[in-house]
């Protein structure tokens, strides 16, 4: 904008500079040729240009008088040097008249005033005489004029310039300021006329007359009623016409001034134009000032009739030789009298109201006694129609005799009715204001300029306990309280009202020496410091004090609660959040706004859809939550519903949302109350719950399914070694059994594994090899990999034996694997990688894994998968804590892992970026020769020594495979397909040496038929078989009464083994 603004100023200062040019250069040649002799022009308009511009246009415009003296000096083949000085000389002429001129006048309107006019043309004098004098030397000294001449060169250089100056500085200043003036007919033909008379006079006006000089009367005639008729602008035109035709008839020898070309001839030309000039212009000041005056004293004389009737005053004059009062139309009008016909005297005091009349004729007595300059009273006068009206009555004897008596007396009156009547109420509203003041609970004192006190209602003196109104008021003073400093002065003194509010008690009182007070108990005030303009110059302030220590007290109870409320319900993880009843948002509590990203939004005010575009993501829950609430509203009560809603990172979550809806009485919408609870983990642990429900169904199933694949199994092993023990040699039977027991040994891990899926089989703990169960279980996993996916397996099978529980460590090696394969099954390529060793854990390690010190297996998996952000590490071992979706995994994640992995004494660690690996490190404690628990599985049959035993099993085919090998080992035994029957023949007295019984029969279960069987004999050893693993708590239960338990299906050693002990007497297994 700065550079525009310069660009525009320099275009516009370019613009005046060629105009300058162009004048200078047009008038100077006009000028030079009128001019008899080229060193003589009796006037240089250049000069008076130049010094026009520069007043109009500033003293920027001097390189244009340069550049027109620069074209003439060219076309008058004048000197470079000549030319060079002259402009340099007519530049500071012009500069310096315009620096005088603005001296005197800080505008361009210096011809206003006849004073400015005689102003200007001592400026016109002044102004070329420098130059003038300065120009005549430098031209003798440079020899262009001889010595003699210089003074005649000076004269008229002074002169020429002087009269270019007084014509053309005016031309240009008037009719720039008129450059519209309107020119009639009747002007243009004046104007006209006046060319013509200058023409004849002239250039014609020699042809007439001898006597021409005296002819130039009728132009200056003429000029100066063109002065009277049109002011400025005429008294211009005029001179300019009378320059123009003057100069023209000299150059051409005509005219008053072209007889001879003497000195005298052009002294007389120049002195006429001067006389001219200066004459038009003062009688056109004059004109224009008389008329300002004559409007002027019309104005004054206006405006004081429009004041007299404004303020209803008439006059009135009482000669007193004829004891008559003459009224004027006012004066009439407030006497109501219908003409303005004078009154006597006496009859005017007649009506002035009796109480009133002595004091108007002491008044006036004092006046003619001159006692008193002029008489003033107020009094009540009674009108013509009978009403009383309140008068001001001003008056001054104007005239008097020679013995000093009042010939003539002058004066105006004034009706002061509703003045009196508005005086009379103002007073009746400060009596009202004073006992307001005085009554008022509020504390009100008034002081002055120096800060003391003038006034003080009983209640300040309450507030504050003065003990002493009158003694505090004296002592008092408001601007030399401590408590109210030296800017609080200041700012009453500079005329703004404030507020304060303070607490007040024994400290302040005790700072104070200015009165005393009895307060002991602290107050709370507010303050109102206020500036009163009662009189112009009278500067008064005023103080409202209120006792606000209630409200204080309560306000602060209030912002405690407040406080306790807010910083409860930002402490709650519930979703809490108020609205109005246009559904506006109030007040929300922290887990409300970093729900839905508001932290940083000032969202009071505001609806769920003018919040929605603060959080873009929240968009369709803000506008879903508004119809919800719409719902609630024209339901009417309490509404409870689920919501989800979405989260720019992680599955959204779901909320117990309650609704409460208020209304006022009226029934119109007050406010809404809604809370919400996030259930996102209670409904995903009802999920799992129902997954867990789910696998314990599967499990009660695969337990099913099992017992009665063991059932079948039982026989066939049975057989099986029989058949192996009656082949003895014959090595090809015997590779045909051996066959046989391969398969039958499949189809009882098979049940096995279905038990691991349904998490029936038992706990037992034995000394077993890692890499053994490792790789059984690496036989499910690559089956059910994707080719995608590899596996890799570097597995140290030496010094790998532990303590430990087979199947469990199997769901270990399964779940890990498969929790890697579903990292891995979003990848083109992924590879996962088992390896184990046996590391020696020493104290700052064992420390960080909680591990005793020693040899401890580490069975490592680690895939290539997209890893577990941190957040989610630290919650991965939670029980119902999950990420996969629907579906996926084995209901519990990794918790079970977790607990199966404590309870072996071990540890697992967890190592992953986030980004590109999953590593996964299974620490489990390796046994030494010394921690042998491991059970010696007995090869040889031990034979029986033909004791009696007593066979049970709702199975016949099982019945039938007991007694053959109960009896092939070498006992009696008897076989009861029933277990009611076998309870009778124990009743019947019949005496076997060990009961050996199925769990799962009708009508009475093995432990039922125990528990009988020991009430009639507690001696006898019992033995339970089942296939049926889920009944092994049940079953450990019933230890008192059972002597050994046997799982289907076993094998014949196993069988023998366990009645050797028992029928020998040894301890129960």
């Amino acid at each position: 904008m700065e550079s525009v603004k310069n660009s525009i100023e320099d275009n516009y200062s370019i613009r005046r500079i060629t105009e300058l040019a162009i004048l200078y250069f047009g008038l100077g040649y006009l000028s030079l040729s009128f001019s008899a002799n080229p060193g003589v022009t009796p006037v240089w308009p250049p000069a008076g240009v130049a010094l026009a511009w520069v007043i109009l246009h500033g003293w920027r415009v001097w390189p244009g008088i340069v550049l027109g003296l620069a074209m003439l000096g060219y076309t008058q083949d004048f000197s470079p040097y000549g030319v060079t000085f002259i402009s340099l000389l007519n530049s500071f002429e012009a500069l310096f008249g315009g620096w005088l001129i603005n001296r005197l006048k800080k505008n361009t309107d210096c011809l206003g005033t006849t004073a400015e006019i005689r102003r200007f043309i001592v400026i016109s004098l002044l102004v070329p005489l420098p130059t003038a004098l300065i120009g005549s030397l430098a031209f003798g000294t440079l020899g262009f004029r001889e010595w003699t001449q210089i003074p005649e060169t000076a004269l008229f250089w002074w002169l020429g310039n002087m009269i270019g100056i007084l014509v053309f500085v005016p031309a240009f200043l008037v009719w720039n300021r008129h450059a519209r003036l309107e020119v009639r007919l009747k002007e243009a033909a004046l104007f006209f006329g006046f060319l013509l008379l200058n023409l004849l006079v002239f250039v014609y006006g020699s042809l007439w007359t001898d006597q021409s000089t005296v002819m130039i009367y009728i132009p200056l005639t003429l000029a100066i009623w063109l002065a009277i008729r049109w002011r400025l602008p005429g008294a211009t035109f005029a001179n300019i016409v009378v320059v123009g035709f003057a100069g023209y008839a000299s150059s051409t020898g005509l005219g008053p001034f072209g007889t001879e070309e003497s000195f005298l001839s052009v002294f007389m030309h120049v002195s006429f134009l001067a006389v001219l000039s200066s004459s038009t212009l003062l009688v056109a000041v004059l004109m224009n000032e008389n008329e300002k005056n004559r409007q002027d004293s019309q104005e004054r004389e206006e405006r004081l009739r429009l004041a007299l009737e404004g303020a209803s005053m008439g006059s009135w004059d009482y000669n007193v030789n004829e004891g008559r009062i003459h009224l004027d139309k006012i004066t009439a009008n407030i006497v109501e009298k219908e003409t303005t016909d004078s009154v006597h005297f006496n009859e005017f005091i007649s009506r002035v109201h009796p109480e009133d009349r002595k004091k108007v004729m002491v008044a006036f007595g004092k006046h003619q006694k001159k006692q008193s300059p002029m008489f003033s009273i107020e009094y009540r006068i009674k009108t013509e129609k009978g009403n009383w009206k309140w008068v001001l009555d001003k008056g001054k004897i104007f005239e008097r005799d020679s013995e000093g008596q009042p010939l003539r007396v002058v004066g105006t009156i004034q009706d002061i009715t509703q003045h009196k009547q508005l005086l009379q109420r103002l007073n009746e509203s400060e009596n009202l204001a004073r006992a307001l003041f005085d009554k008022s609970p509020i504390g009100i004192e008034i002081v002055n300029a120096e800060g003391n006190v003038t006034y003080a209602n009983d209640a300040i003196v309450n507030i504050f306990n003065v003990k002493n109104k009158e003694e505090a008021m004296k002592r008092y003073n408001l601007f030399q309280d401590p408590s109210f400093s030296e800017d609080y002065v200041k700012r009453l003194q500079a005329g703004e009202t404030f507020t304060l509010s303070f607490w007040y008690g024994r400290k302040a009182v005790n700072a104070h020496k200015m009165f005393i007070s009895g307060l002991k108990k602290a107050r709370f005030l507010k303050a109102v410091y206020t500036p009163l303009q009662l009189k112009k110059g009278e500067e008064r302030f005023l103080a409202m004090f209120m006792d606000e220590t209630k409200s204080k007290q309560a306000e602060n109870l209030l912002r405690e609660s407040r406080l306790r409320l807010t910083t409860l319900i930002n402490a709650t993880p519930d979703v809490i959040c108020f609205k109005d009843g246009e559904g506006r948002w109030l007040e929300a509590n922290k887990a409300d706004l970093e729900l839905f990203q508001l932290e940083n939004v000032d969202y009071r005010g505001k609806k769920d859809s003018e919040l929605a575009p603060y959080s873009p993501f929240y968009y369709d829950a803000f506008m879903t939550c508004e119809e919800s609430d719409e719902i609630a509203w024209r339901k009417g009560s309490i509404s409870r519903g689920e919501e989800v809603i979405p989260r720019p990172e992680g599955p959204p979550k779901v909320y117990d949302v309650l609704k409460i809806p208020l209304f006022n009485e009226d029934g119109s919408r007050k406010a809404l109350i809604v809370l919400g609870r996030d259930i996102t983990e209670l409904k995903e642990a009802e999920k799992k719950l129902r997954q867990v429900q789910k696998m314990e169904a599967i499990g009660t199933l695969a337990g099913g399914i099992a017992h009665d694949f063991n059932n079948i199994l039982t026989p066939i092993f049975v057989y099986l070694e029989l058949a192996m023990l009656e082949a003895g040699k014959e090595a090809k039977l015997g590779r045909y059994l051996s066959s046989i027991q391969g398969g039958v040994e499949k189809a009882r891990d098979l049940v096995k594994q279905i038990l691991y899926v349904g998490r029936q089989s038992d706990q037992r703990k034995e000394a077993v090899h890692l890499s053994r169960i490792v790789k059984d279980a690496l036989k499910l996993i690559m089956a059910s990999f994707p080719s995608n996916i590899r596996i890799e397996t570097d597995l140290q099978e030496t010094g790998d034996l532990i303590y430990a529980d087979s199947t469990q460590i199997h769901q270990i090696t399964m779940n890990l694997a498969t929790n890697a394969l579903h990292a891995m099954e979003s990848a083109e390529k992924g590879v996962l990688t088992i390896s184990l060793s046996v590391q020696d854990i020493e104290e700052r390690e064992a420390k960080r894994l909680h591990l005793n010190r020693g040899p401890h297996c580490r069975l490592q998996f680690r895939d290539t998968g997209s890893g577990i952000p941190d957040d989610i590490q630290e919650r991965i071992f939670e029980p119902f804590f999950t990420t996969k979706t629907v579906g996926k995994g084995s209901g519990l994640g990794l918790s079970i892992v977790h607990s199966i992995i404590q309870d072996h004494n071990g540890a697992i660690a967890l190592d992953s970026d986030g980004k590109s690996y999953t590593v996964f490190d299974v620490y489990l404690p390796v046994m030494n020769s010394r921690d042998q628990f491991a059970v010696d599985s007995p090869d040889d049959i031990i034979r029986g020594q033909g004791q009696h035993i007593c066979y049970v099993d709702d199975k016949k085919a099982i019945c039938e495979m007991g007694r053959n090998v109960l009896e092939f080992i070498g006992y009696r035994v008897t076989v009861f397909e029933n277990a009611l029957q076998a309870l009778e023949s124990f009743k019947d007295g019949v005496v076997y040496d060990l009961l050996l019984t199925d769990q799962s029969m009708p009508e009475l279960s093995g432990l039922e038929l125990i528990r009988a069987v020991k009430e009639l004999r507690p001696d006898i050893p019992a033995v339970l078989m089942t296939g049926y693993t889920a009944e092994k708590q049940k079953i450990e239960e019933e230890q008192t009464y059972l002597s050994a338990f046997i799982q289907k299906p076993f094998q014949i050693p196993e069988l023998s083994a366990i009645l050797s002990k028992l029928l020998n007497g040894q301890a129960s297994s």
